[in-house]
C-alpha cells in the first residue's frame, strides 16, 4: 500500500527497541524476527513489515484503514518514536 524511509540517530537495535515498545504500548504486536508489526487502530488495523539498512528504516505498509493515509502514518512514526 505505502512504503516510506524513516532515518534515525543511534544504534539500529535501540531504535527498533523504542519502535517496539511503541507498537506494545499501543495494544500491537511486534515481531523482531520475521520484521513484522500490527497496530489496532479506531477503524480497523495498521500492519507491515520493515527493514533497516544503516541508520534508515524502511517501513511497508501492507494493510491500514481507508481513512489513514500514508502521509498521516509516516508523520505519526516520525513524531512519536
Amino acid at each position: 500500500m505505502c512504503t516510506f524511509t524513516i532515518t534515525f540517530t543511534g544504534t539500529a537495535d535501540d531504535f527498533i527497541a523504542r519502535v517496539k515498545a511503541k507498537v506494545e504500548t499501543n495494544g500491537g504486536t511486534f515481531d523482531q524476527g520475521a520484521a513484522t508489526f500490527s497496530v489496532p487502530v479506531p477503524g480497523g488495523t495498521v500492519a507491515g513489515n520493515y527493514s533497516v539498512a544503516g541508520q534508515d528504516m524502511t517501513i511497508n505498509i501492507t494493510k491500514k484503514p481507508i481513512f489513514l493515509t500514508c502521509g498521516m502514518i509516516q508523520n505519526y512514526v516520525e513524531t512519536n518514536v
